[in-house]
């Protein structure tokens, strides 16, 4: 059955809304609850009607699902609570106002040849393919190349911090300090590693405290490090300057607060988003999520997940090149003359290009897999 309203067609075989041909996005749930409105307009059905029969006689159904779920229907069309043309809340529920005409479907009969070619071909269709979000149960969700590279160009930055701190007094503490910087950097790589393990693992769960889990993996990996390091770090100054600089201890701690916070934003959190909605679009069609990836604002992220916009991302990106770029030519203008001090510019001039390397790391691959999500999403989806 078909039923056309406005420049709408709403497609019960086919379960898809259509606007002057072209399909509109809207999760399962969704297209169910205005399917069963539209299928009684011009009387009104209750909440607690809609409820049992989308979701089930006896099943808890919050107002919050509820209402995002209705939300996403009438942003479908263009409506709103305020200013509704078809879906009309009323003391005695909601009501689908506007005129409809509905459209018989004439299927022609198939032989048995053509059904089962048919059949064949829409397998064929929404089986999933290289890159789907079904591959969310491969190691990392797919995305093992880029876990690896990503936690090595962040381990590399402890290493090239600790070089850097004892730079000025090289000849005193360089020896030892190329000894423990392997150390250093295979410690880090590793609990990283460990940390993104474990978030994909208990996101496939459906755990909601994944994200929380591995950004403590993470700290408390940044702690137990730096804690090693006092053993070696002096208590006294060694980078030379006009205005009055750090302990080695204190500047090394800083730069574990410029690290974490980064790969917090966007190394952690967008990690965790991503597969969260891999599993979300993989085991079942109504996900709320899926409206996050086509600007839908009632739609809501995966339990436990934080959704960061492309262009958020993008801005603290830039405020951060802004900011280093004007403290690191406060501090290389100030340097007090020294043996060592082209050998401590070379190395903060690494430290920076590790440290926006990965940045912009993150930044592409987060941009390029909400995208694959959404191109995959809709290639997969019923027709």
């Amino acid at each position: 059955m078909r039923y056309e309203f406005g420049p709408f067609r709403l497609d019960s075989v086919r379960h898809a809304l259509l606007r002057e041909g072209q399909r509109v996005p809207l999760h399962a749930k969704a297209l169910d609850l205005l399917l069963l409105i539209v299928q009684h307009h011009g009387s009104p059905l209750s909440k607690e009607e809609l409820v049992n029969r989308l979701w089930g006689v006896g099943v808890i159904v919050t107002d919050n699902n509820f209402n995002v779920t209705l939300r996403a229907a009438r942003r479908a069309l263009g409506d709103s609570a305020r200013d509704s043309q078809y879906i009309l809340t009323t003391s005695e529920g909601y009501c689908f106002v506007a005129s409809v005409k509905e459209l018989q479907d004439e299927e022609p009969k198939l032989d048995e040849t053509s059904a089962r070619f048919q059949e064949t071909a829409s397998q064929r269709v929404v089986r999933p393919h290289r890159g789907s979000p079904l591959k969310v149960e491969s190691p990392f969700g797919g995305h093992r190349f880029y876990v690896l590279s990503a936690c090595l160009f962040y381990a590399s930055l402890y290493g090239v911090a600790l070089l850097s701190e004892v730079a000025y007094q090289f000849d005193r503490y360089g020896p030892t300090a190329l000894r423990i910087t392997p150390l250093v950097v295979c410690w880090i790589f590793l609990t990283s590693v460990s940390g993104l393990t474990v978030d994909w693992r208990w996101t496939l769960k459906g755990r909601s405290n994944a994200l929380a889990l591995s950004a403590l993996i993470f700290l408390v990996a940044a702690a137990i490090l730096f804690v090693a390091l006092r053993l070696f770090l002096p208590a006294s100054p060694i980078t030379e300057a006009t205005f009055q600089t750090y302990t080695a201890q204190a500047a090394y701690l800083k730069d574990i607060c410029y690290f974490f916070p980064l790969v917090l934003l966007f190394l952690i959190t967008p990690f965790h988003f991503v597969i969260a909605m891999q599993r979300e679009l993989s085991s079942r069609q109504d996900c709320l999520a899926f409206g996050l990836l086509t600007g839908d604002r009632s739609s809501v992220a995966p339990k436990g997940s934080i959704y960061f916009r492309t262009w958020v991302m993008g801005c603290i990106l830039v405020l951060l090149v802004a900011y280093f770029l004007i403290a690191r030519a406060r501090l290389l203008d100030n340097l007090s003359p020294g043996p060592y001090i082209n050998l401590f510019e070379q190395l903060i001039h690494l430290r920076l290009i590790l440290y926006f390397g990965l940045a912009v790391q993150c930044f592409a691959w987060y941009y390029r897999a909400l995208n694959e999500l959404k191109r995959q999403y809709l290639a997969t989806a019923p027709p």
